[in-house]
């Protein structure tokens, strides 16, 4: 059960900086939450250069959403915290 339920390599139950607490604990919506999931675990599960890559795609994905809102509403519609939902 524990490769499922708070397994090792994203910190472990008694953990108190387990990925999943930190996510909830910031409110990061999906894209910044699997980049913080990515960086916490790296090289803990998989190859360390291969979570750093996940983690970078997942910016860049957050990245170019937010230039696409930004082009869309312009900047009177600003992100104040950077954790919004889309």
């Amino acid at each position: 059960m524990e490769s499922i339920d708070h397994p090792k390599h994203y910190g472990g139950i008694d953990n108190t900086y387990e990925a999943i607490k930190v996510i909830d604990a910031w409110g990061a919506d999906f894209y910044l939450g699997n980049v913080l999931k990515y960086i916490c675990r790296a090289g803990k599960k998989t190859g360390q250069l291969e979570d750093l890559k996940k983690a970078q795609w997942y910016l860049n994905q957050k990245i170019q959403k937010m230039e696409e809102r930004k082009a869309t509403y312009g900047e009177t519609h600003r992100i104040t915290d950077g954790f919004d939902l889309y």
